[in-house]
């Protein structure tokens, strides 16, 4: 049973992976998986070099990462062709990661951490989805006094996924992060101990 875990760039979704692998969940990382695929040895290297061309490479042959974020994020032409080869390709990687995570548990149960596990469709491999949203102020916050975007380039990224009102209806589990650490953990917390009950393999 797969649980697809999402929400926006700094809405601490990836702090609430954390803590749910720290139980012991397996927990699969979107992002990570994505970064496989830009590796040489992956077949969707190929791919993604074809659609971009030769320019997206470094010195030793590898795709700059950076280079082709700055490109897609300022043309969003340019995402939807990068997702459009990406997006398949990690769908089948995070099934197949989940497939083989579950079998180290007996209620079988998996997390996939994707920051776009709505826009890619991928939330119909999932059992049901938790949302973990902030507001777009607090947000802004975080990306330019956190991580030091410039608000050019925080607006850039925020305005390549969806907004918190669009991803709200999609969630079995909405989880709000606009308070402390520790209620949003205690909140966390809840929700983990009603999912093990409802999916635990000794229930009836």
């Amino acid at each position: 049973m797969l649980i697809g875990l999402t929400g926006g760039i700094a809405s601490g979704k990836s702090t609430v992976a954390q803590w749910i692998a720290a139980t012991g969940i397996p927990t699969i990382n979107a992002d990570e998986l994505g970064h496989r695929l830009l590796r040489t040895e992956h077949p969707g290297f190929a791919e993604v070099v074809a659609a971009f061309g030769n320019g997206i490479l470094d010195e030793a042959g590898e795709i700059d990462r950076k280079r082709l974020g700055t490109l897609v994020f300022s043309d969003p032409e340019a995402l939807e062709r990068l997702n459009a080869v990406s997006h398949p390709w990690i769908g089948r990687m995070a099934n197949e990661a989940a497939e083989i995570a579950a079998e180290t548990r007996q209620d079988r149960l998996v997390f996939l951490e994707a920051a776009l596990l709505l826009e890619a469709n991928w939330a119909a491999l999932c059992t049901e989805v938790w949302v973990v949203q902030a507001s777009l102020a607090t947000v802004m916050g975080r990306l330019t006094s956190q991580r030091g975007l410039t608000a050019e380039d925080a607006q850039q990224r925020l305005d390549s996924q969806w907004p918190p009102e669009r991803r709200q209806p999609f969630a079995d589990v909405l989880i709000g992060n606009e308070s402390t650490l520790d209620e949003m953990k205690h909140r966390v917390d809840q929700e983990l101990a009603k999912l093990l009950n409802r999916h635990s393999p000794d229930r009836d």
